[in-house]
């Protein structure tokens, strides 16, 4: 005996087909999309050019953007045992920054307001000092050391501040604070320092009040420009009355025996003159 299929389970064995794409694709593109919030470096720069920077995280890290406020975020791998990853984070200013004394100064207070207010577990959280420091591209950077303590672990953070024409970018590298002390000699440390002066933003920073030195630098020239101007008409006016007097000087010599060259007479002695007038009379006279 032969069965012929219903329209109604039909219907349902074809609502079962159409759903097999979707449950294999939903398989497949949900490990994908889970997998595409952290990416492994291979040490090679990370490029945000909607941010307007790019970094080179550690090789071998995991890296993520936008991630709790941060542009760009990258971590160690958790190994076993392990209760902490070290972390860079790089997040950016709205506002450009001029990187001098004044803006450190700033930095000093700000760093820790921001910090306590993103982490309120944090505590004793300390800035140490800042110096000036140079980017692996040759730009300008401040670098501040902090101190602080989380879950009963002493940590340390370093942050270096830079900035391009349109915004300033604080990256920070956070790790314990036995990692950091005598940071130069410690390997951890130097593998991420070589990551955090790789921050690139692409442009460089100006420098406080430089319209008014523009100013002072632009009036200077005008004055010398002036003065210039000035000191050389004066020698042209002084040239032109050398030449005028050279001219005088030469008119009036040829006035004084002009009557006497005219006449071929030149006079050597003034009473062979006198003489010569005597008989020229004599001779009017006479006729």
């Amino acid at each position: 005996m032969k069965i012929k299929p219903t329209t109604s389970s039909f219907r349902g064995w074809w609502r079962t087909a159409k759903c097999w794409p979707v449950l294999f694709a939903w398989m497949y593109v949900v490990p994908h999309i889970y997998a595409s919030g952290w990416q492994k470096s291979d040490g090679s720069a990370i490029h945000l050019e909607k941010k307007g920077f790019s970094i080179a995280p550690p090789e071998g890290w995991e890296y993520r953007f936008d991630h709790y406020g941060a542009s760009f975020l990258t971590q160690d791998v958790l190994l076993q045992g392990e209760k902490f990853q070290r972390n860079i984070q790089v997040m950016r200013f709205a506002t450009p920054r001029f990187l001098d004394v004044t803006t450190a100064e700033e930095f000093m207070h700000l760093i820790p307001e921001r910090m306590s207010a993103a982490r309120p577990d944090l505590e004793s959280y300390h800035m140490r000092n800042y110096q000036f420091t140079e980017l692996a591209n040759g730009n300008k950077g401040i670098l501040f050391y902090a101190g602080f303590t989380v879950n009963g672990y002493d940590m340390m953070q370093a942050h270096i501040l830079t900035s391009s024409s349109t915004n300033a970018y604080l990256a920070t590298y956070t790790d314990l604070a036995k990692n950091m002390d005598g940071s130069e000699d410690h390997e951890s440390f130097r593998y991420a320092w070589s990551s955090l002066t790789s921050l690139d933003t692409g442009g460089v920073s100006g420098y406080r009040y430089a319209w008014l030195w523009q100013g002072i630098s632009a009036i200077a020239l005008l004055c010398i420009g002036i003065a210039w101007f000035f000191r050389y008409r004066r020698r042209q006016d002084a040239r032109l009355s050398d030449e005028e007097h050279e001219e005088d000087d030469f008119l009036e010599e040829d006035d004084d025996d002009s009557d006497l060259e005219m006449h071929g007479v030149v006079v050597e002695d003034e009473s062979e003159y006198t003489s010569i007038s005597s008989e020229v009379s004599d001779y009017d006279q006479r006729s």
